[in-house]
């Protein structure tokens, strides 16, 4: 795990809301110059790294991860300088008071603080009101609009969580982002595995923009690549604690990655290809690697529901880094997780071949 752990870290920490991936695609962009033949970008800041294969005919495949996170966006400077917001993804309000922020300022980053009426003052129902995000401010020292706007911060300041990364036990860390930092981790360092292999297929590493906020780069990227097959890297919501029972999320922690066979919601949802999550599962099973199942999870959306519908349909997989306490700034993550779904992903993609690719129409 240490050869990717500091990767990891790094990206976490990096800021990168929807919309706003540009210093987590500069990251993505380095490492992939370093293990693809080509490198690009398109229009909408999607990040491509294109592997060629072996075979003059080989199939393309695609293997992608979403760059966002959720986030706020400075929606308007109040004359006295405090700012208000509007979300950028699922982000609770219940979730926001008290909190410190990175707000992505021009000039550079500023702590900003989710402020709250004094305790002291409070009369009952305010400590049992949960904010609605437009009485929510944020405060970043400045004393007037003028002060905040040399500050560097203006209506569509991008503004992060602020968490630093932290070992939770002896598996476990927590970090804001992990959704899908995890996912972009577990691509890059697949990537740099296979880079090692002789394969017959063209391999093009993706990762995307804005999927929190509508899986939106995800359909433009597929439009780019058409790929025949592809595998989507995300994350997944954890239950296992003592308010979320096993019928509502029954993923745990620790157990492997999980692979979704059919999604609940209609709008984004998706029904897995079933020859490629049988293929999957034998490698899962064959590499000794503990895989769970997804079937109508809640909200269980990903980058998989726009792939797997471009073109002519593209036969999609997800493969799932499950996490706790989702789009909070205080994700949880088993990196033992994390490293079988990077074997996941490297044992799988050698397999996906023309042979592979011409049985799916069969």
């Amino acid at each position: 795990m240490t050869e990717w752990l500091e990767l990891f870290k790094r990206l976490c920490a990096t800021s990168g809301v929807s919309g706003f991936e540009d210093e987590v695609a500069a990251i993505v962009r380095s490492h992939m110059s370093k293990l693809t033949d080509t490198v690009g970008k398109d229009q909408m800041g999607n990040v491509f790294g294109a592997k060629k294969g072996s075979a003059k005919n080989g199939p393309t495949i695609m293997v992608t991860a979403h760059m966002d996170e959720v986030g706020l966006i400075v929606k308007h400077v109040e004359e006295t300088g405090f700012l208000r917001v509007q979300r950028l993804g699922g982000v609770p309000e219940n979730l926001l008071q008290g909190q410190r922020l990175t707000v992505c300022g021009r000039k550079g980053q500023l702590t900003g603080l989710v402020g709250q009426k004094p305790a002291h003052i409070m009369s009952e129902a305010d400590r049992k009101t949960v904010p609605n995000i437009g009485d929510l401010y944020v405060d970043i020292g400045a004393g007037s609009r003028r002060e905040a706007e040399e500050l560097g911060v203006e209506v569509g300041t991008p503004i992060t969580y602020e968490r630093e990364f932290r070992h939770v036990g002896n598996d476990f860390v927590t970090s804001k982002a992990i959704d899908n930092r995890a996912g972009v981790t577990v691509m890059l360092q697949a990537a740099e595995r296979l880079s090692k292999m002789n394969l017959e297929s063209t391999i093009h590493y993706v990762g995307t923009v804005q999927e929190e906020i509508g899986l939106r780069g995800a359909r433009v990227a597929t439009a780019r690549v058409m790929p025949d097959v592809a595998l989507v890297l995300d994350g997944l919501h954890a239950g296992g604690t003592p308010d979320v029972t096993e019928r509502e999320l029954p993923m745990r922690l620790g157990r492997g990655p999980a692979v979704t066979i059919a999604g609940s919601s209609q709008a984004h949802g998706f029904i897995a290809n079933r020859k490629l999550l049988q293929r999957i599962a034998e490698t899962a099973k064959a590499e000794g690697i503990s895989i769970q199942y997804n079937v109508g999870v809640a909200s269980g959306v990903s980058d998989a529901g726009a792939v797997h519908l471009a073109g002519k349909g593209v036969a999609t997989s997800d493969i799932l880094v499950v996490r706790r306490y989702s789009h909070s700034p205080i994700e949880m993550v088993s990196l033992r997780d994390i490293e079988n779904a990077i074997r996941l992903v490297t044992t799988v993609v050698p397999q996906l071949d023309r042979r592979f690719v011409d049985s799916l129409e069969q």
